[in-house]
């Protein structure tokens, strides 16, 4: 965890790094506590989605960190991808971005230049 240039607390985690901790968390049977830690940190960015395949069980994870955040903390999500159709460009987050479009939330994209 680190903290930004206002003194706000954050937790930066490429997208693959976040599963594979949450994954280790099921393991060793403090998932629960993980996800109350990954719901209530004030700013969560996750970074390189859709830059390297992912488990099946992806979609799922990403969307209930994303449904427990919803209006209590910040989420932010960054790419390398292009922003045009991203339901159409990530593999494993495919079905997470349909999802998406189809839930009341509005995501923005950011792509670092």
């Amino acid at each position: 965890m680190s903290s930004t240039s206002s003194g706000s607390k954050g937790l930066y985690r490429e997208t693959h790094a976040l599963l594979d901790d949450l994954a280790e968390a099921t393991l060793d049977g403090t998932r629960k506590e993980h996800m109350e830690f990954l719901q209530t940190v004030p700013l969560l960015i996750i970074d390189d989605l859709g830059m390297r395949k992912l488990p099946l069980t992806a979609a799922e994870e990403l969307l209930e960190i994303i449904m427990r955040r919803y209006e209590r903390a910040s989420t932010m999500l960054t790419s390398n991808r292009l922003c045009g159709a991203p339901h159409k460009r990530f593999n494993a987050e495919s079905s997470f971005m349909r999802r998406v479009a189809r839930s009341r939330w509005k995501l923005d994209f950011l792509r670092r230049v």
